[in-house]
């Protein structure tokens, strides 16, 4: 099983982490590994903890492209931040504006 966090800090300080959870991105069918997710956000709750920090993720990550459960990755992120004293968790759920030809 492979599985890897990247943390890269903003210019504003923040701390963004991409978490792998697939080893060969098809966009074809589930690609999703929930094993080697699990691990990656569990670094990243780590390091959170670590350093007092909230955590935001977003909404039906890795269930886009890579065909996973937002079910299976709800409960894989209110398990491992479901704690009495784990970091806050913010899932942010972003919405696409439409524009038009006069913006």
């Amino acid at each position: 099983m492979l599985f890897r966090s990247q943390l890269l800090e903003a210019s504003d300080g923040r701390i963004i982490a991409n978490c792998f959870g697939e080893n060969v991105p098809t966009g074809k069918g589930k690609d999703t590994d929930y094993d080697a997710l699990m691990h990656s956000i569990a670094k990243v709750r780590n390091y959170a903890k670590n350093g007092n920090l909230k955590v935001g993720v977003p909404g039906l990550m890795g269930c886009g492209l890579a065909g996973g459960d937002w079910r299976i990755v709800r409960d894989i992120l209110y398990k491992l931040f479901g704690g009495e004293n784990e970091p806050e968790l913010y899932i942010v759920w972003l919405t696409i504006k439409k524009w038009n030809q006069k913006n």
